[in-house]
């Protein structure tokens, strides 16, 4: 029995020491799986974010507003990439989260810019096309009523023609 009470402390001992090395290993291999993960997300988010910033930069839209945030979002990231390596998980990871929420943040302005700047063109287009036809219908009806004008003038001045008498006739024949 004295052995049995003093195995017991020992196993409870060993037990605890391989709970809390296994709690450890799992906390610790998570959080750098984690922090890999949501550095290669931000990383996706990013790309997503510059891919639109250059889309609606391509339909004319102002993305210097976009362009600051991509900068800024990319300015997070690599400082998270750095703390990664260097080990500190905690600040890579709530910078990650800032970046990926900056990456976020700039793919939705990006895409009600390019929204907006197709609507523009849209717009311009379309007046473009109302001022066209407005011109065209301005000619053509110039061109008409020019042209009725000219014909009543020749009819009146045609109409106001007097007959000539004719000249004498030579009475030396």
């Amino acid at each position: 029995m004295t052995m049995r009470s003093w195995l017991n402390p020992v196993m409870v001992v060993l037990l605890c020491v391989l709970v809390t090395s296994c709690q450890n290993l799992v906390v610790h291999i998570p959080s750098e799986n984690s922090t890999n993960g949501g550095i290669e997300e931000a990383r996706m988010k990013f790309w997503n974010a510059y891919n639109a910033t250059v889309e609606a930069e391509r339909t004319g839209a102002d993305v210097s507003e976009a362009a600051e945030r991509l900068n800024d979002a990319l300015d997070y990231f690599l400082q998270a990439q750095n703390l990664a390596l260097q080990g500190d998980v905690e600040q890579a990871l709530l910078l990650t989260q800032a970046s990926m929420q900056l990456s976020e943040e700039t793919l939705i302005l990006a895409q009600e810019l390019k929204q907006r700047a197709e609507i523009a063109a849209y717009t311009r287009s379309i007046i473009s096309i109302g001022i066209s036809i407005a011109l065209v219908i301005l000619c053509v009806s110039a061109l008409l009523l020019g042209r009725r004008i000219w014909k009543r003038r020749q009819q009146k001045k045609f109409l106001d023609m007097q007959v000539k008498e004719a000249p004498a006739q030579n009475e030396f024949r």
